[in-house]
């Protein structure tokens, strides 16, 4: 796809099972956001969550080859 993609997973316990929703998530230092996330396996310790994120060009500030900050 052009633009760019990544996904995170969370393990979370047996119960409650979350089922495929919006869920607001917050941390302190990037605040709050609404992720769609998706109940993707059931292991012996829990369900697995994924959420998907993408985005075009048009808002990548790395599309024109514009250095990543790594340190």
């Amino acid at each position: 796809r052009k633009g760019g993609a990544f996904s995170l997973l969370w393990q979370g316990p047996s119960e409650p099972a979350l089922p495929q929703a919006t869920y607001c998530l917050s941390q302190a230092a990037i605040g709050s956001h609404d992720i769609f996330m998706v109940p993707v396996a059931e292991k012996k310790i829990g369900y697995q969550y994924e959420a998907i994120f993408t985005w075009s060009d048009e808002v990548n500030p790395y599309a024109n080859g514009a250095q990543r900050n790594r340190s």
